[in-house]
């Protein structure tokens, strides 16, 4: 029996979760398309999570899991609380809805949206070990903004908020008044009409080239990673060492795609490979 195709909700465009990676190298939207989503234990653990605050059901969490469900449930709710002031007057909440703006070019599914009068908080659980997310910063909340604005005109003040419980702070807010609003859409608008140009440059590194689905057959960051080896033998230059720590960074995630990628024709093929 053949495998269901599962149809991509993104149809194609850009989403919010992708933008970061779009600006820093505009030519990998292109480059992604037609590939398959990789998926980590880690993606998955995050996946499980996400489920079980959207319905409720921890039945599917372990210890470790429910732990930090528990958690980013105490923050949201605390969130909520001080955004809402006067439960009594009405408000409107949604969880886990996709929304599209600018044309359709872009979507996002956004974890929790709560509006009220002129006014919406936007809520994103990153579930990730390492360093710490400054919302201010963060190009997918950014976005998330631009599409709340997009489908609901009325809202004049927009409040984003990213929840991860692993990591100190675990809460991190910002505030889009209406001129940020604009500034915010003009700059998506910007980074996706770079990703469009037929030519659309790419430029690897460390933070576009992590979860990039195209990266063990980009030649840039292919390039990139082979350049390594001319420094083999040689007493590498001191000034050069950020530069060349920023490489060793790509090619570290370049060697294990192209291992996975090897690994799953030769379960395919045996003798996909020539001499493996």
């Amino acid at each position: 029996m053949s495998k269901r195709k599962i149809a991509d909700p993104r149809k194609g465009r850009i989403s919010a979760s992708r933008l970061e990676r779009v600006a820093l190298c505009p030519g990998s939207f292109q480059a992604e398309k037609g590939k398959p989503d990789d998926s980590s234990p880690l993606a998955a653990s995050g996946t499980r999570i996400h489920a079980a605050l959207e319905s409720g059901d921890i039945s599917k969490l372990n210890d470790d899991e429910l732990k930090q469900a528990d958690r980013a449930r105490e923050l949201r709710e605390d969130l909520t609380e001080r955004f809402i002031d006067d439960p009594d007057e009405p408000y409107k909440e949604f969880t886990e809805a996709r929304y599209w703006a600018l044309d359709d070019d872009i979507s996002g599914q956004i974890d929790f949206v709560l509006i009220k009068d002129s006014r919406a908080l936007i809520i994103d659980y990153k579930m990730g070990f390492l360093e710490s997310i400054d919302a201010h910063q963060n190009l997918q909340l950014k976005a998330y903004a631009v599409l709340i604005k997009e489908n609901n005109p009325e809202i004049e003040e927009i409040t984003i908020a990213i929840i991860q419980p692993r990591v100190w702070p675990e809460v991190s807010q910002a505030t889009y008044s209406l001129k940020h609003l604009q500034m915010a859409r003009q700059e998506i608008r910007g980074i996706i009409e770079k990703s469009q140009h037929p030519e659309a440059r790419r430029q690897p590194g460390p933070v576009q080239c992590n979860y990039c689905k195209a990266k063990a057959d980009c030649p840039e960051a292919l390039s990139l990673a082979t350049s390594l080896s001319k420094f083999e033998g040689v007493e590498l230059p001191s000034e050069r060492l950020p530069e060349l720590l920023e490489a060793c960074s790509v090619a570290k995630k370049i060697i294990k795609a192209i291992e996975a990628k090897a690994r799953n024709l030769l379960e395919l093929d045996s003798a996909a490979i020539n001499g493996y």
